[in-house]
Parts: structure tokens; C-alpha cells; sequence
């Protein structure tokens, strides 16, 4: 036993293998409820199947064609399917286990894999920091259990759950480049990661991170002195961060210069106005007590549960992070730690909670930043900075108690400090077990609307060669429709293309009804009837909650593509009357 002791000691490899083992296990652990792989059960959520189309028409073309779509035909008027603010066609993790396994397995299987890439970022944060084993594996456990990325995939939001794993990494490289001034890999880190956060389909958090990466750099670049009042730059760290942000900008370029370029075209998407205004101490308290903020709220956002406050209020109260219970691992480049992460936390704490006056102004009169809709979100970064405190707090405790005393070398004195050293882990591994178990949003799967599925096959079978149109009041069954190429006419998503504006017809054809509509609720039937839709007698009966034919036709519907004469085309009204067009079926 002491020649293994020995020989784990002198090869920090097998250490390091055997702390990324645990954090990859305990990823698994949390995950689990994701890894059943049946093809009916999906990412619970109103908008999963939505949210996640990319990949179901991605991975649909790929197995068929062994290609990679530029066009997703299937969602109102059509989007782009890689360059396109929801899609994550470019980014590997997100798509990679979709194209083999199809969408719907190939999402859980991403989850995963999310789940274990946030674990290994939270250890590799600490290791980029000179850390010691236990705060590392504590910052990647947290770091797994955080309430709002658990949320936001339990509720089905793909896109705002997974790419939280990011944060993490691009921390890291934010940090290790002052702290490792000569390698490349720092400005490599960050640059790379920021990349992947973007082309994982969510812009959202792209400028969050950008401005925690400032606040960082500004720490580590300029240095102000009063006596005599002076400011310089370190030039040369400066010209490091800058590499990374344009690096990361060259990575991310295919996508987001086509999106800011026909970002004009975009519709739909209503700058961001009714704040929502936390009670700032109770929103405090919820990231360290596992209850939901309030209702009414996004609880995926506003669930920011990260640690208990009992294990939390005696590290601020009871063991201050003084000098004497604080040893920082490298004291000169530790010490903007406390500076950067309470900052940082405040700012977007108050930014979350909608308490910030100077943000709040600045949604008012910067309409790009309105943009950033549901501040909520922000929320998350704050969640991150907790973790990275309250870890960065246990590594100086720890050194402060067990590594700088020089505790006596005789066996009562080694004794002493084993138990010291024991019960410190013990109680760490019950406040990691105590958020393990406090979870309130993680691990759903729901099974995929069945009766959806089986009017839809109905309606491909009879007709198994037409571009057929439908429209659907809901977001929840997508997915039948795209993997049997029928085009749901009218979601309302966030980001809907208006496309170029007619020359020749003053009016938006766009939104004309189609040909077939899939009633969801029976308060439908009357509007139905009145637009000219009646029932198909012999379409299989809708959801057990409506009376009626899951399939309606209208028949003097305008065809997805016609033909219509100029000189009749020029002096129709609104609506065009189909009986001036002619379908274009091929």
C-alpha cells in the first residue's frame, strides 16, 4: 500500500487520471436519466423538438446523403441550417453525435458529453491556477450540479443549458494568459472557446463571457498608481488578449458575419422591455438554498442553486478569508481573484435580477443591446462566479490549515493533521452530496406526441411525393414533420426570416394559410371552419383532448410555389384568390 502511495506520488499523472476518472464518473452519475436511448423519449420541453431541428434535419441529411444541409426548408419560410442563431451544425459537440446516431438519440448523447466537457472545465480552471486535488474536483462537481445549466436542459432549452460548459474554459484561458505570458496554448484556450460557444447555437452568452474576459484583462494589463498618480499597460499581455478576441472572431466568422449581415431580415424578435425586478436578498439566498427564485419567473434562469448555505456562511463568517485562514497557491498573481469574481458577480447579478440602473438604462437607449433579451439569463454567469469563489476560498483554506502549518512530525502531530485533512474532504463531499440530492430541474425526458406522429405518416402516405404545407399552433411536435419533409407554416420562432421585400405585390404572401392544418385544441374548430377548412373524413382521430380528424383541408389554398400572370398579379387585392395562380408541383 505505501509503494502505490509512493509511486501515485511521483507520477502526478496517475493523480491527475485518477481525479478527472471521478469528475467523469460523477458527469455520468448526474446525466443518467439522459443515457435511455429510446427513439420516442426526448429533452422534456415545450420548445425541445424546436430548438434541437437542426440537428434532426442535420442529421436526416447526413445519413441519407452523407452531406451537411445549407437549408432547413421545414420551419415557416425556411432558415439557414449552419449559418443561423439557433442551428449548431458547426460546432462538434453538438452535432457530431446527432449525424451517427439521429437527432433525437445523438441530443442526449450531446448532453452528456456537455456535462463531462463543464466537469473537466471546472478541473482544468483549477489546475491552470496551481490548485490543489480537492479544490479541483470541488469546482468541477459544483460546477456539474449548477442549478441553471441542470435547469435549462431539464426544460428542454438545448441551446442555453449546454453551451454553459463553456464558461469554465474560456475562464481558463482569460486567466492563464498573464499567468503563462510565453504560451501560445492560453491565447489558443480562449480563442477556441469562445468560438464554440458561438457556433453552439446560442449568441446569447457570447457577450457576457466577452465582458468577463475584459474585466480580467483590464486587472492583469493596466496597473494605476497614485503616488505619483499614473496608469500604464502591459503591452504585452494586452496584445495576447487581443490576439484571442480576434482569433475567436476568425473562428466564428462563417457563421456571424452572415447573421450580422441579414440580421435586417430577421423578424420577430421584439426587443427585450418588461424587467423583471428580484428582491435582491432573497435572490442572493437562492444560490445557496435549492428553491425555485418565485413564480412566473424562467425558472431555468432564475434556479441558480450552486452550494448550501451551511457550508457557505461559515467559509464568509466563521472562517473569513483573512490572511491566517487564506493562503493563496500563488499570492502576486492571486491576488485580483476576489476583485475580478465580486465584480464580475455583481455586475451580472444585478443585471439578472434587473436592479442595475446603469444596464437598465443602457437597454433603453443602445437598441442592440435590447436584443439581449430575458436579462434573467445573466443570472448564470453570476452562478458560475459563486463556484469559482467558494473553490478558489476552499483551496486557500486548505492551504491555510494543513499545508503552511508546520505541524509536529511526530505521530500525534501527523494524527492531528490527518484527521484535520480528513474531515475538511468529508465535509466538502457532504455538501457536493447535498446539492447532488437538492436538485430540483434536472434528468427529464418525455416521450414524443404519438398521435402527432401518426396523423403526420397518415398524411405522407397519401401523399408521398407532394411538398405539403401544415400549420400547427404549437412547438412541441416538430420533429415528426421534419423527419417525413412536410413544412410547418407558422411556428413564430424568435428569429423568423422575413426574406427580401416584394417589388411587384404590395402585400406578404408569406403568411398565407396552407393547404393542411392539425388542429391542437378544440378552440380551433370554429376559426377552421370559418378560414374554409373542413376535416378529412378518413384521417385518423387528433389527440384524445380534441373531437375531430387530426387533418383539415382547405382547398382553394394558394400552393407553397405557383405561377401567376404579372397583369393579374398587379391589380389582385389581399388575399390572392387561387384561382389565378397556377401550383408548381415539380
Amino acid at each position: 500500500m505505501i509503494s502505490i502511495l509512493r509511486t501515485l506520488r511521483s507520477h502526478k499523472w496517475l493523480q491527475y487520471a485518477a481525479e478527472l476518472t471521478l469528475i467523469v464518473l460523477f458527469a455520468l452519475l448526474c446525466t443518467r436519466e439522459y443515457a435511455n436511448f429510446d427513439p420516442t423519449l426526448r429533452l422534456n420541453g415545450l420548445e425541445a423538438e424546436w430548438l434541437t431541428s437542426s440537428a434532426l434535419w442535420a442529421a436526416d441529411v447526413f445519413q441519407s446523403t452523407g452531406r451537411l444541409p445549407w437549408w432547413q426548408p421545414y420551419l415557416n419560410r425556411g432558415q439557414p441550417a449552419i449559418d443561423e442563431s439557433f442551428s449548431f451544425v458547426l460546432n462538434p459537440f453538438s452535432i457530431i453525435p446527432s449525424l451517427f446516431l439521429g437527432g433525437v438519440n445523438g441530443i442526449k448523447v450531446s448532453v452528456i458529453l456537455y456535462f463531462v466537457l463543464v466537469g473537466i472545465g471546472g478541473w482544468f480552471l483549477g489546475w491552470a491556477l496551481g490548485w490543489g486535488a480537492l479544490a479541483r474536483i470541488f469546482m468541477g462537481a459544483l460546477i456539474i450540479l449548477k442549478g441553471n445549466m441542470q435547469g435549462s436542459i431539464g426544460l428542454g432549452y438545448f441551446q442555453l443549458g449546454v453551451t454553459q460548459a463553456y464558461f469554465p474554459w474560456i475562464f481558463a484561458g482569460a486567466l492563464a494568459i498573464p499567468r503563462y505570458p510565453k504560451s501560445r496554448w492560453a491565447v489558443g484556450l480562449l480563442a477556441t472557446s469562445l468560438a464554440l460557444l458561438f457556433l453552439a447555437g446560442n449568441i446569447y452568452y457570447i457577450l457576457s463571457l466577452v465582458i468577463l474576459v475584459l474585466i480580467t484583462a483590464a486587472f492583469y494589463t493596466v496597473r494605476l498608481s497614485l503616488k505619483p498618480l499614473s496608469l500604464r499597460v502591459n503591452s504585452s499581455i494586452a496584445r495576447r488578449y487581443l490576439a484571442a478576441l480576434l482569433l475567436a472572431g476568425g473562428l466564428m466568422a462563417a457563421s456571424a458575419i452572415t447573421i450580422a449581415v441579414n440580421f435586417s431580415l430577421m423578424g420577430n424578435h421584439d426587443d427585450y422591455t418588461n424587467w423583471v425586478t428580484f428582491n435582491v436578498f432573497r435572490g442572493l439566498w437562492q444560490f445557496i438554498y435549492p428553491e425555485l427564485l418565485s413564480r412566473g419567473l424562467w425558472t431555468e434562469n432564475a434556479y441558480t442553486y450552486v452550494a448550501p448555505f451551511w457550508f457557505v456562511i461559515p467559509f464568509v463568517i466563521l472562517l473569513p478569508p483573512i490572511r491566517a485562514l487564506h493562503r493563496p497557491a500563488m499570492p502576486k498573481f492571486d491576488r485580483p481573484f476576489w476583485w475580478i469574481g465580486i465584480i464580475a458577480f455583481i455586475l451580472f447579478a444585478s443585471w439578472g435580477m434587473g436592479v442595475n440602473p446603469i444596464i437598465k438604462w443602457m437597454y433603453a437607449n443602445l437598441p442592440l443591446l435590447a436584443q439581449w433579451r430575458t436579462p434573467e439569463r445573466m443570472l448564470t454567469v453570476a452562478s458560475f462566479l459563486v463556484i469559482f469563489l467558494l473553490s478558489y476560498r476552499l483551496d486557500g483554506l486548505y492551504r491555510a490549515i494543513l499545508v503552511v502549518p508546520d505541524y509536529p512530525r511526530t505521530k500525534l502531530g501527523q494524527i492531528a493533521k490527518a484527521l484535520i485533512g480528513g474531515g475538511l474532504v468529508l465535509i466538502v463531499a457532504i455538501a457536493v452530496a447535498d446539492v447532488y440530492l437538492s436538485r430540483n430541474i434536472h434528468g427529464y425526458l418525455e416521450r414524443e406526441d404519438a398521435s402527432a406522429d401518426t396523423c403526420v405518416l397518415w398524411l405522407r402516405a397519401q401523399h408521398p411525393t407532394e411538398f405539403i404545407s401544415v400549420h400547427k399552433r404549437d412547438y412541441s411536435t416538430t420533429a415528426p414533420l421534419i423527419r417525413n419533409h412536410i413544412r410547418m407554416a407558422h411556428i413564430g420562432a424568435d428569429y423568423d426570416l422575413n426574406g427580401v421585400r416584394s417589388n411587384i405585390y404590395p402585400y406578404d404572401l408569406t403568411n398565407l394559410l396552407p393547404e393542411y392544418y392539425m388542429p391542437v385544441w378544440d378552440d380551433d374548430l370554429e376559426w377552421l371552419e370559418q378560414q374554409g377548412y373542413r376535416p378529412v373524413a378518413d384521417s385518423p382521430r387528433a389527440a384524445s383532448d380534441i373531437s375531430t380528424a387530426c387533418v383539415w383541408h382547405k382547398r382553394n389554398a394558394i400552393s407553397y410555389a405557383f405561377t401567376v400572370p404579372l397583369e393579374r398579379l398587379v391589380a389582385a387585392d389581399y388575399p390572392l384568390h387561387s384561382s389565378i395562380t397556377s401550383p408548381i408541383t415539380d
